[in-house]
Parts: structure tokens; C-alpha cells; sequence
């Protein structure tokens, strides 16, 4: 999961690494969110398989 969880940084680190002063303002902004997002969604399918293999 940890491989999996880093190709996905590295897949978009390119899209936060602007060079205007108004994108790096942005990518401040939407990378800490994206992953959050991200882990969020992981966490919800973790909670998910957990539920089908409980019942």
C-alpha cells in the first residue's frame, strides 16, 4: 500500500510545481488537500473491506 500510496504523489508532483507566485500560492493550497482526500478515500475502503469481512 505504502508503493502504491507514493505513485500517487509522484504521478501529480508535477502539477504542483508551478512557477508563478499565484500557482505556488495554489499548490500550497490544493496538495495538503488532495491528500487528505486521498487518505480519506483509503481509509474508507479499508473501513469497507473490513465491514464485508466482518459480516
Amino acid at each position: 500500500m505504502q508503493i502504491t500510496d507514493e505513485g500517487f504523489f509522484i504521478a501529480y508532483l508535477p502539477i504542483f510545481q508551478p512557477t508563478s507566485t499565484v500557482g505556488t500560492t495554489m499548490s500550497d493550497f490544493m496538495d495538503p488537500t488532495l491528500g487528505m482526500v486521498y487518505a480519506m478515500s483509503r481509509i474508507a475502503q479499508l473501513i469497507g473491506s473490513w465491514g464485508i469481512k466482518g459480516a
